[in-house]
């Protein structure tokens, strides 16, 4: 008879709002350059208060390999908020497709709208995967999570005990702890059932 496996709980701290400004704040004392810190930013602030999933924003490789990928053409920036178009995703293999809208915040430090807007502003002008380096290479799932960690070494953190998914993580906990309903954080996350509840970690004082 086969043993049946047991699902581990998932120990993944989240990225809290406080954390993800720690993380954009120290990125130009160790990223190659002005530009690659401007990458990484925007696409931390993105993953967070967009609720992305990392193969949304990255491809798994250094080519144009990733079918979910956020393309540049599909993204559209006002000085109030950002429109993007998911032409598909993990849970919508079919290519429904759907947009999403991220409002800009006051804190101009992890503003998703602010940072982006820096980031177009040098970012090359080709088509393509919206976060790119300058040399037109699409950013990787592995560049990612380097930079990521990274960044929580310097600060301090223990770097195993988060990944790429802490993003969607602190996503669904900062929202349960603002008060959102469980249908409006489904709705944020892109969510389909309840599974987003097991993604919360309520701090215990």
């Amino acid at each position: 008879m086969a043993r049946s496996k047991l699902k581990r709980p998932d120990s993944r701290l989240p990225i809290t709002l406080d954390l993800l400004k720690n993380i954009i704040k120290i990125l130009p004392a160790f990223c190659s350059s002005r530009y690659e810190a401007v990458l990484f930013s925007s696409a931390f602030s993105m993953g967070f208060f967009a609720f992305l999933r990392v193969g949304e924003m990255t491809t798994a490789c250094g080519r144009e390999g990733s079918n979910h990928a956020i393309k540049i053409e599909n993204v559209e920036v006002t000085n109030h908020n950002i429109k993007i178009y998911l032409a598909s995703s993990k849970t919508d293999q079919l290519g429904r497709g759907t947009s999403i809208f991220v409002a800009r915040q006051s804190d101009v430090g992890i503003c998703p709208v602010k940072l982006l807007q820096e980031y177009l502003k040098i970012r090359p002008r080709i088509s393509g995967q919206l976060y790119c380096h300058f040399d037109g290479s699409p950013m990787t799932r592995y560049q990612f999570s380097g930079i990521l960690k990274q960044a929580l070494g310097y600060i301090g953190f223990d770097q195993s005990k988060y990944g790429t998914h802490s993003f969607r993580i602190g996503s669904a906990t900062s929202a349960t702890m603002l008060g959102f309903s469980d249908e409006q954080i489904k709705v944020m996350g892109r969510w389909s059932s309840d599974t987003f509840k097991s993604y919360i970690r309520i701090p215990q004082f």
